[in-house]
């Protein structure tokens, strides 16, 4: 998954908050604005998901 020291400085590149890893999901949950972002074998996809 993702190193620690990796998620520590990476931050939700639409509002800036805190980004929090689902493992089971593979998965990057802004706190603040709740957008999701994929991660696909350990690189976080700092794309939103799209709806639909």
């Amino acid at each position: 998954m993702i190193k620690q020291d990796l998620l520590e400085i990476i931050c939700c590149p639409d509002c800036r908050g805190e980004l929090v890893l689902n493992e089971k999901e593979s998965t990057l949950t802004c706190a603040s604005c709740k957008t999701v972002f994929d991660v696909n074998d350990g690189i976080p996809i700092l794309l939103p998901k799209k709806n639909g």
